[in-house]
């Protein structure tokens, strides 16, 4: 097995045409449509790159040349002897709902499923799943999907063994909601944080619903992993992870979701001018009154 994700002609590798269709990446039928390259350009100037369609609830499409732009670094480079193929997210076809996103992401098993968590579950139910939803492409999130394939193997002489064999994709996406729903969600976020929790963030002030709005995303991502069994059969595993993430009294709230349960943190939110202590007191008492971060 190669190292590479490419052949010489631009075109995806046998192994990973494999993997791929066995993981749903892509239908049997579009396998060799899913990755197209295109030659850089003199007028206008581009550079090469790629256009990658996967065959997913999401109809998203994701192109390399939107790599300077999404990751703003310009030694970011694609090309046929890349280790790791990274397109960043450039478009999205037809509406988004928060179904689509969670079941596309492997976050539900099934379409209009729950993930057994109740804080999880209370919030999507405040969302709504057939809430519509926008990719939120601010400069500070980093939405795009890599193609990572193994190193070439190397035997396990002690053993006589070959160590296992993988390929993985990694999708990431950014969310946010707009409109009216958004105070009401927040609050019920902030009321669920505290009941399971024991916060104390209270009641939420979101008169100013596009500032309010600001306030709040969501994050999913997904990594598939197929650990080759022979030489033409994959074990794929699937991995999601789902991250809300609320600016709340000067602190920045990520509730994370993920196969083996939910966790919490909170951070100083470092946009926000007060002090920490300050902070803290306002986390203890008081409407919740947050500027957006610029």
């Amino acid at each position: 097995m190669s190292s590479a994700v490419l052949t010489d002609d631009h075109k995806l590798t046998a192994d990973w045409k494999t993997f791929l269709k066995q993981a749903k990446g892509v239908s049997s039928a579009s396998v060799d449509t899913a990755l197209k390259y295109e030659a850089a350009l003199e007028t206008p100037a581009a550079p090469e790159g790629f256009l990658y369609e996967p065959d997913l609830p999401i109809k998203a499409v994701y192109n390399s040349r939107q790599n300077i732009t999404t990751f703003q670094d310009a030694s970011i480079k694609v090309g046929d002897d890349a280790d790791i193929l990274l397109l960043s997210y450039e478009s999205v076809s037809g509406t988004i709902t928060l179904d689509n996103v969670l079941f596309g992401f492997g976050v539900l098993k099934a379409p209009g499923g729950n993930t057994g968590e109740t804080v999880i579950d209370k919030i999507v139910t405040a969302v709504g799943l057939g809430r519509a939803l926008m990719v939120d492409q601010s400069p500070s999130n980093r939405n795009a999907t890599w193609l990572i394939p193994a190193k070439a193997p190397v035997k396990d002489l002690d053993n006589m063994k070959d160590p296992m064999v993988t390929l993985q994709t990694v999708t990431t996406l950014t969310f946010k909601l707009n409109g009216p729903a958004i105070t009401g969600f927040i609050q019920q976020f902030a009321s669920a944080l505290d009941e399971e929790f024991g916060t104390s963030l209270g009641k939420v002030d979101g008169s100013d619903l596009e500032a309010f709005a600001r306030l709040f995303s969501f994050t999913v991502s997904t990594t598939t992993t197929g650990t080759l069994l022979n030489d033409s059969t994959y074990d794929i595993t699937v991995s999601p992870k789902l991250t809300f993430t609320v600016r709340l009294k000067g602190f920045v709230v990520n509730l994370i979701y993920e196969r083996n349960g939910v966790s919490l943190s909170v951070q100083e939110d470092t946009t926000q001018s007060d002090d920490l202590v300050t902070k803290l007191a306002r986390l203890m008492t008081g409407p919740t009154q947050d500027t957006p971060p610029t």
